[in-house]
């Protein structure tokens, strides 16, 4: 076999319904065709189908969302600057995300596609290098250019050389934490689901570890979620790593490995990132934004910015089980007609899960409120849940939307509504926020 560019990762392979606890691959053509005979299932039946898709995709995003956010409130509650911090690291950190997931795509593609596993090594160590590189030169331009970067937020030159500091730290982290979960991703991939998963929430607990150790105990404050991220992708690199089997006589073929890996990246990641691309632009101009606003909207919002990418979970999740059902419909006599009427259905479970989700949020504000912010940050965080938190209703089950035509093959249809979207999205914000200067209006605008 090879790899092709043209066909999705999402649907090339996926774990069992089992949540991969047998941990075998199997094709989604197969198991979803089994029941696409009748094209016009009951609703209940396909719920259930979706949900059983949903249950594994989530459980990793989930551990690893938690791990982020319990993170935040350790650095928040180590010293004064801890949340300013998170707040500035936000935009760099949706740029690992897009890093990774370009990166996860492509060589997914080729762990599923591959003949035998001779030559998985070399691809892994190539694209976790790849990633590693770009994080390293991210962390050279923050060294070089720091005080631009964080030049209009107003706070003493002394605490923006502190934040420009942790920053490039993190950043030199984060090479290392991409490296993990590339080759945690290439675990999976090949069907070895309970030790990557095993793998995975040993780092997750690592990385909770070290933090706090560092932060409170050895006084470190922030610097400790540095010396977490680190120890965190070192264990999963080295354990992911070993759990992969080895070809002997294969390092022997670096270069054509390596002429394989820009070839994918260029094929397959380069699209994926353009769509996470338009994302990280679009936080980091309303990270700006609120940096001209004060500190305390960029350690508000950064907290909440990390409790929404936990919400928004059950719509990416959503989103990639349809495009699995979905392709799996088509490959048998599931036809358009029965793909249509599935997508419907998805798009009304979505709604009514996102319905359920808004409300908890906005009940549970008192609750979650004091336990992950501040004072000073209190008060963002709070505005932040009862304003936006209502209109996860309609953002959930677009994104889920939104995630299926990427995961389905049709980005070049998601690109230009995000682009749009969020441009709109950004002028309005920026035009309220330069003459109201609130981030009570921010927030309004950013619902709206």
């Amino acid at each position: 076999k090879r790899w092709r560019p043209s066909r999705p990762p999402a649907q090339a392979h996926t774990y069992a319904s089992d949540g991969g606890r047998s941990g075998n691959v199997v094709n989604p053509s197969s198991s979803a065709s089994d029941s696409a005979g009748t094209a016009l299932q009951p609703l209940g039946q396909d719920v259930r189908t979706l949900l059983s898709l949903m249950v594994p995709l989530l459980t990793g995003s989930v551990l690893a969302s938690l791990t982020i956010l319990a993170n935040t409130v350790i650095v928040g509650r180590s010293e004064s600057n801890g949340l300013l911090l998170s707040g500035l690291f936000l935009p760099f950190s949706m740029l690992m995300v897009s890093v990774i997931e370009s990166l996860r795509a492509a060589l997914t593609v080729y762990a599923t596609q591959a003949e035998d596993d001779r030559g998985l090594r070399l691809m892994v160590c190539g694209f976790a290098a790849e990633g590693a590189v770009l994080m390293l030169l991210v962390a050279a331009a923050v060294t070089a250019l720091g005080g631009l970067i964080f030049r209009r937020l107003d706070a003493p030159q002394e605490t923006l050389a502190y934040a420009a500091r942790f920053v490039t730290w993190m950043q030199v982290a984060s090479a290392v934490l991409v490296a993990g979960v590339l080759a945690n991703a290439a675990v999976f991939a090949r069907g070895l689901a309970r030790r990557a998963l095993a793998t995975s929430i040993a780092a997750n607990l690592v990385n909770l570890g070290v933090t706090s150790a560092c932060a409170f105990l050895l006084q470190q404050g922030a610097f400790g979620a540095v010396w977490g991220t680190l120890a965190a992708g070192s264990v999963m690199f080295i354990v992911s790593f070993a759990s992969l089997p080895s070809a002997a006589g294969s390092w022997t073929h670096w270069r054509a490995a390596a002429g394989r890996v820009f070839k994918m990246t260029r094929a397959i990641a380069l699209p994926v990132f353009g769509s996470y691309l338009v994302l990280s632009v679009y936080a980091a101009a309303l990270h700006d934004v609120l940096m001209s606003i004060g500190p305390d909207a960029v350690a508000g919002f950064g907290v909440a910015n990390r409790l929404q990418s936990l919400l928004m979970m059950p719509a990416a999740a959503l989103g990639t089980a349809l495009a699995i059902r979905a392709g799996g419909m088509h490959r048998g006599s599931g036809g358009d007609v029965g793909v249509a009427r599935l997508v419907g259905r998805a798009l009304w479970f979505g709604l009514v899960l996102y319905a359920l989700i808004s409300a908890v949020t906005v009940a549970a504000q008192p609750f979650i409120t004091p336990l992950m912010a501040g004072a000073e940050a209190a008060s963002v965080l709070r505005d932040y849940l009862l304003i936006v938190g209502p209109s996860f209703l309609f953002f959930g089950p677009m994104l889920a939307m939104l995630i299926y035509l990427e995961q389905a093959g049709h980005g070049r249809l998601a690109l230009p509504f995000n682009v749009i979207s969020l441009a709109i999205t950004f002028a309005v914000v920026y035009a309220v926020a330069s003459r109201r200067h609130q981030v009570h209006d921010v927030f309004i605008a950013i619902a709206g």
